[in-house]
């Protein structure tokens, strides 16, 4: 007796693909045949003309809760990966309050899994000096890594990040010197876990912004100022400096929504010599140039040139960077208004990632197989869960996003499943849509319908890795 049966389908993997019928028990895949095998299914999906992936992961993602739940709640961004044929998110630490102790970890695991639609996983929060003590005792509470917001300085209170910094401020922790940061890059490879590095050189960033800021009018557009306040080399300064700590301190490093060609140069070269570093990008800047800098607005980092968007796809090609994640991070579209230099960042982006990855898929970008390896196979690698998830094996959990490449739709931000609707894709026409999102065997989507199981569950980082 099974539980689910998939028929029908066609399986892929980052190197195979073929015909399948997979089927599951007590959560895990049990059998995967080219021919039926004996025994009734009180479930079956029939994916005749479709292909079946292991479930997809979106390894960066910024929820907002607790702490600002008027623009997102985990309820409503898990739906949003649920629809999007998303099993497994990874959220990140700079939450209220932020994820720097166990104690904390422990209450935002509790707080997630009541509202889950998906699996999840938490990163920890990197402070330097105030919580490198705790660094192990949050992985071994199962932290999937560590996330560095490299040149940013702490509020005193809360110990939250301060995304505008003036020295001398006595509400502010100033930024980590790189003494400090070496610290970091130290505990953290004690664990063997991954350091996530947010990359920009907030010291340069900041004089340019001062200067620019001055200068408008030197300017085409506000767009074109804003992006002349972080060049390429903010963002690369930064990354060379991770690889050469990466290089003495053999810390597992990850750099995180990657914009620059020069960062995907500085990566590939850092695999040739064999350092362990890796690398995401992102939708919005494998699909928007300069050019499109109107529907952008604030986007940090910000989306470059077309010679750095080419660089990225062929990133993802030659494995210099590793996977694709949203950096989905909700406001209302009351906080986008106003000077692109003061509005917050951030767009949502779970919903729209996997139908956007199949329509480069259509448009030959990538291949199927390439698909299954950015979004499942290479990020369960890093983060050392590829025994349990992102791949199509016996014994796996059953984590199973089933594609139809040939079905079409338009982005259409209104049919969100998030609280905040804002979305460059809007109006983006798509080709390769998710009919099922199976999460350890319970379907949560079939057919572009939620089914209403709300069966997430907390997924520990245990370092498979090594």
């Amino acid at each position: 007796m099974w539980d689910l049966i998939i028929k029908n389908g066609t399986a892929v993997t980052g190197s195979e693909t073929f015909p399948a019928n997979i089927y599951v028990r007590d959560g895990k895949i049990a059998a995967i045949s080219n021919i039926p095998l004996d025994g009734n299914s009180t479930n079956t999906i029939d994916a005749s003309g479709k292909h079946v992936f292991a479930g997809f992961f979106d390894a960066h993602t910024h929820s907002r809760d607790p702490g600002a739940e008027h623009k997102e709640t985990f309820w409503h961004s898990s739906r949003a990966a649920a629809m999007g044929g998303v099993t497994l998110m990874m959220e990140m630490p700079n939450v209220v309050p932020s994820i720097f102790n166990v104690e904390n970890f422990q209450r935002q695991k509790e707080h997630l899994e009541s509202k889950a639609f998906v699996d999840y996983a938490l990163w920890a929060l990197c402070l330097g000096d105030v919580n490198n003590k705790d660094i192990m005792a949050l992985s071994e509470a199962g932290a999937i890594g560590f996330k560095f917001f490299w040149g940013y300085a702490l509020k005193r209170d809360t110990y939250g990040l301060a995304y505008s910094y003036t020295p001398g401020d006595p509400n502010l922790i100033p930024p980590l010197n790189d003494g400090e940061v070496l610290d970091i890059f130290k505990t953290v490879a004690q664990t063997g876990k991954v350091l996530g590095i947010h990359a920009e050189n907030v010291h340069v960033i900041a004089r340019l912004t001062s200067q620019i800021r001055e200068c408008m009018s030197d300017y085409k557009n506000d767009y074109a100022a804003f992006l002349a306040s972080r060049p390429p080399l903010t963002e690369e300064t930064i990354v060379n400096t991770a690889i050469l700590f990466s290089t003495l301190t053999k810390t597992p490093v990850h750099i995180m929504h990657v914009t620059s060609k020069g960062t995907v140069k500085l990566l590939d070269e850092a695999h040739r010599n064999n350092i362990s570093i890796t690398g995401e990008t992102a939708p919005h800047f494998l699909y928007f140039t300069d050019k499109n800098g109107d529907i952008l607005g604030s986007q940090i980092p910000p989306v470059r040139t077309q010679a750095d968007q080419d660089a990225l796809w062929d990133g993802l090609r030659t494995g210099a960077l590793s996977y694709v994640a949203t950096d989905h991070a909700p406001h209302t579209p009351e906080e986008m208004k106003g000077n692109i230099f003061d509005v917050p960042s951030g767009i949502c982006g779970i919903e729209t990632l996997v139908p956007l990855m199949a329509t480069a898929v259509n448009e030959k970008r990538i291949t199927m197989n390439e698909m299954a390896t950015l979004l499942s196979e290479a990020p369960a690698k890093i983060f050392g869960i590829q025994e349990r998830k992102g791949f199509l094996r016996v014994g796996a959990d059953a984590d199973i996003t089933i594609m139809d490449f040939n079905s079409e739709k338009v982005v259409d931000i209104s049919q969100f499943q998030s609280v905040s609707k804002v979305s460059p894709f809007h109006g983006f026409k798509l080709k390769g849509i998710p009919t099922a999102t199976i999460v350890r065997g319970n379907v949560v989507m079939l057919d572009q319908v939620l089914t209403g199981i709300q069966i997430g569950q907390f997924c520990t980082g245990k370092n498979e890795r090594n």
